[in-house]
C-alpha cells in the first residue's frame, strides 16, 4: 500500500486483504527469465495467496504489526507462502479457504498444517474449507493430513460462516478449470464491520469459465473488489485459464483458439469436474438451475465478466504470459506494462473498473 493510499484511509477501518503470492504454477521456468518476476526477491516467485485480516490497529505506512491481528483466514498457499508467512509476523491463520485442491495453491499446507499440530496436539485442529471435490483430490496428495485437519465442505451457491471468525460469510460459486480439476470454486466473502452494510469480495481462483446462475450476475454486482486469474493476455484454452480479453493480440475478432473451443463447448461437460457419485440434494439443485440458464453468452475472459459485473477495482494476478508468447505471437509483460495495458484496453471497451498488477505484501482495504 503507498502512503497515498494510507493517507486515503478512513480512521477506524479495520479489514484488509493483503496479498501473499501472485504468481502462477511455475512464475519462472527453471532455466529461463521472465520481466514479470525479479529472481533475486523470493516473494516474487510464490504462488497466488491472500490472507483476510482483521486489525486492532491500523497499519503504519503499511506494514502490520502482528499484534493487531484478531484473526487472519489465509486463501489458497501455494509455493513459497510459509516463507512469506514467516518473514512476515510468523503468525498462524485462523483458517484456511481453498479455490481448488492443485497443488500450486496447496503445497504449502503440509508445512502449515503439521505446524498447527505442534502447536495445538490433539486439543485442536486446523479448520479447512473446500469444495468435496477438491477435498478429496487434496488428501490423495497429501495422505498424511487429514486426522490433523478439521474439514467443512463447501458446496455451490451455499453461504456460510467461517467458524470462529465474527462477521466473516463465505459463498463459493463453481468454476471450470479443465476436466482434470476437480471442484473448484470463486469464493465470495461478505465481510462486515459495525454499523455498516458487508462489503464483498471476489477471489476467482483458476478457470476458464464461471458457472453462475442468472442470480449470482446480480449478487456479484454488489463486489467492491474482485481478484482475478489472469495468466494470459489472450486467449489459449489449452492451458486450462481464461485470458483478460477475448480477442487475438490483433484484436479485431474473437480469438482463433477462444472461437475453436466455443463451437464445442457443452454445459454439461463443464459441470462434470463438480458433481458427486451420489446425488446431493444442493449440489444438483444448484447445477440444475445452472444448466437452465447456461447459455453462449458466459464470461469466457476477465474482461467478459467485468462488463457484466462491474467491480469498482480489480486486481490481476497469476500472470504467466508464456501462451501469449508462445501462441499469439505477444510479448511478455512486466508490472507495469501489464496494469497500463489492462487500464487502456478497459477504458476503450468501455469497463469502468479500476485495474491493478499486486505484488507480495500489498495491502488493500475492504470498504
Amino acid at each position: 500500500m503507498n502512503e497515498r493510499d494510507m493517507k486515503r484511509m478512513p480512521e477506524g477501518s479495520k479489514h484488509y486483504i493483503r496479498v501473499n503470492g501472485v504468481g502462477n504454477a511455475w512464475p519462472v521456468p527453471l532455466g529461463t527469465v521472465h520481466p514479470f518476476y525479479d529472481p533475486g526477491d523470493p516473494e516474487q516467485l510464490a504462488n497466488v495467496s491472500f490472507s483476510i485480516l482483521k486489525l486492532s490497529s491500523d497499519p503504519v505506512k503499511g506494514a502490520i504489526d502482528p499484534q493487531s491481528i484478531e484473526w487472519e483466514v489465509l486463501i489458497d498457499a501455494g509455493h513459497g507462502i510459509v516463507q512469506y508467512l514467516i518473514r512476515h509476523g510468523n503468525r498462524m491463520p485462523d483458517a484456511v479457504v481453498l479455490t481448488h485442491a492443485h497443488l500450486d495453491h496447496t503445497l504449502s499446507l503440509d508445512w502449515i498444517i503439521q505446524s498447527f499440530y505442534r502447536l495445538h496436539g490433539k486439543e485442536k485442529r486446523m479448520p479447512l474449507y473446500a469444495s468435496r471435490q477438491g477435498w478429496d483430490f487434496f488428501t490423495s496428495s497429501f495422505p498424511q493430513l487429514p486426522q490433523l485437519i478439521d474439514y467443512h465442505e463447501l458446496k455451490p451457491g451455499e453461504k456460510r460462516n467461517i467458524e470462529g471468525i465474527p462477521g466473516l460469510e463465505l459463498t463459493p460459486l463453481p468454476v471450470y478449470h479443465g476436466e482434470k480439476a476437480p471442484g473448484p470454486n470463486m469464493l465470495v466473502f461478505e465481510i462486515g464491520a459495525p454499523g455498516k452494510d458487508p462489503a464483498r469480495v471476489l477471489f476467482s481462483g483458476d478457470l476458464m469459465c464461471p458457472l453462475l446462475r442468472r442470480a449470482d450476475y446480480r449478487y456479484l454486482q454488489e463486489a467492491g473488489m474482485a481478484f482475478l486469474d489472469a495468466n494470459n493476455r489472450f486467449p489459449y484454452t489449452a492451458s486450462n485459464h481464461w485470458s483478460i480479453c477475448s480477442e487475438g493480440p490483433e484484436g479485431r475478432s474473437e480469438s482463433k483458439y477462444l472461437k475453436a473451443w466455443r463451437q464445442q463447448l457443452s454445459c454439461t461437460h463443464l459441470v462434470a469436474p463438480h458433481l458427486p457419485v451420489v446425488r446431493d440434494r444442493v449440489v444438483h439443485a444448484y447445477f440444475d438451475e445452472f444448466l437452465a440458464y447456461c447459455d453462449e453468452n458466459m464470461p469466457l475472459s476477465v474482461f467478459d465478466l467485468c462488463s457484466r459485473i462491474r467491480p469498482l477495482k480489480t486486481m490481476l494476478v497469476h500472470y504467466s504470459g508464456m501462451e501469449d508468447k508462445n501462441h499469439n505471437g505477444g510479448e511478455l509483460l512486466n508490472p507495469v506494462q501489464l496494469e497500463n495495458w489492462a487500464n487502456a484496453e478497459a477504458e476503450r471497451r468501455g469497463i469502468a473498473s479500476e485495474f491493478t498488477v499486486p505484488r507480495p505484501g500489498d495491502l488493500f482495504e475492504v470498504v
